[in-house]
C-alpha cells in the first residue's frame, strides 16, 4: 500500500498570531488505560478509558517573539479567543509541502502553556522550550481536538536568532562562558474530579528558577572579587544576562538597538564543579543562581527590547 500520509512541524498558532522558528514539537494524548487481571485468568476480559491527560512542547528559535506573545510564568489558553493550535505539516510525494487545506491541525482552547527551559551554547543559536497543559473545559469537551485538512497560519518570518551577550551576577562581570542554561522552574498543578476522564484545571503550582552557566575562567571561583565557597548574593539591580540578537546576512544587531533580550534576576550564586577536565583539555567550571522574589519582582524580570552598551 502507498504512503499518502507524512508530516513535519509548523508554525504554533496563539490565537490570531503565527509564531515561527519552530525546532521541535510533540503531542503525547496520555490515554490511562484501566486493564485488570481478576479470577486468575490468563487473559483480561475487560478494558477501558481511565483517563485522557494530553500534554504538548514545542520549542522556538524566535525568542523574542515567543516571550511577547507567551509570557513568563504562564498564558491561560482560555484567554486566547481561538485559542491556541499545532499543526503538522504535510509532505508531498515527488515534491516539498502540501498547499491549502492539507495539513493537520490540533487545537487546544482551554489550559496553560508556559516556558520550561531556554538554552544556548557558545556560538551556538538560543532556543526556548514551551509546555503545554490542555484541559476540558467542562469535563466533557474533549481537550484537544484533530482537523483534517487544514490550512497552516500565515506564515511568520523566520526573522530571529539570539546568542550569548553580556553576564553580569551579583555585580561581577562573567566571561570566557561556554554555554547558558535558564531553566523556569515550573510546575503545573493540574487536577479533575467526578470520574470526568479529562482534566479539567490547569494552573501553575511554583515557579523556582535556577540559571546555570558553563565556563572556562577559573577564576570565577574566588575568596572576593568572583564567587566564594559560601557563595555570593545577586539583586535584580546588580544581575543581568543579555541575549545578543543576530542581523540577518550580518553578524549583531547593534547593541544600541532595542532589539535585544535582557534577563535581570534575584538569588544566590554558587559554583557546582569548580574544576573539571580529562587529559590535556580546557577544564570547565560551572555555576548556579538559585533565583527568588525579592519581594517587588518576579525572580525573572524579561525585557524584549532591551538596548545594551549605552
Amino acid at each position: 500500500m502507498a504512503i499518502t500520509k507524512v508530516a513535519t512541524n509548523a508554525q504554533v498558532l496563539v490565537d490570531s498570531t503565527a509564531l515561527g522558528g519552530i525546532t521541535d514539537a510533540s503531542l503525547d494524548l496520555g490515554v490511562t488505560i484501566g486493564k485488570e487481571m481478576t479470577d486468575g485468568n490468563v487473559n483480561a476480559y475487560f478494558v477501558s478509558v481511565n483517563a485522557v491527560k494530553p500534554r504538548a512542547t514545542f520549542s522556538t528559535l524566535k525568542i523574542a517573539a515567543a516571550l511577547d506573545l507567551l509570557a513568563y510564568p504562564v498564558t491561560s489558553i482560555a484567554g486566547l479567543t481561538a485559542g491556541l493550535a499545532m499543526y503538522g505539516r504535510a509532505f508531498v510525494a515527488g515534491a516539498t509541502r502540501g498547499g491549502a487545506i492539507a495539513h493537520k491541525k490540533y487545537l487546544m482552547d482551554t489550559g496553560i502553556v508556559f516556558p520550561t527551559r531556554l538554552t544556548v551554547d557558545h556560538q551556538g543559536e538560543a532556543k526556548i522550550e514551551y509546555s503545554v497543559i490542555p484541559v476540558s473545559s467542562d469535563g466533557t469537551t474533549a481537550p484537544v481536538v484533530p482537523s483534517e485538512s487544514a490550512s497552516l497560519p500565515t506564515a511568520d518570518a523566520d526573522d530571529e536568532r539570539f546568542t550569548l551577550g553580556e553576564v553580569t551576577l551579583g555585580n561581577v562581570a562573567f566571561t570566557h562562558i561556554k554555554s547558558l542554561e535558564i531553566n523556569f522552574g515550573i510546575t503545573e498543578k493540574v487536577e479533575s474530579a467526578d470520574s470526568d476522564i479529562y482534566d479539567t484545571f490547569a494552573a501553575i503550582q511554583e515557579s523556582n528558577p535556577i540559571i546555570t552557566l558553563r565556563g572556562i575562567d577559573y577564576d570565577w571561583f574566588k575568596t572576593s572579587g568572583a564567587v566564594a565557597i559560601t557563595g555570593l548574593a545577586g539583586t535584580q539591580a546588580n544581575t543581568s544576562i543579555v541575549l545578543r540578537k543576530r542581523a540577518a546576512s550580518g553578524t549583531f544587531v547593534a547593541a544600541a538597538t532595542a532589539e535585544h533580550i535582557l534577563f535581570n534576576a534575584a538569588g544566590l550564586i554558587t559554583i557546582g564543579q569548580a574544576h573539571r577536565s580529562s587529559n590535556n583539555q580546557t577544564a570547565e567550571i560551572d555555576l548556579r543562581m538559585e533565583c527568588i522574589h525579592d519581594g517587588t519582582n518576579a525572580p525573572l524580570v524579561i525585557d524584549t527590547t532591551h538596548a545594551y552598551g549605552v
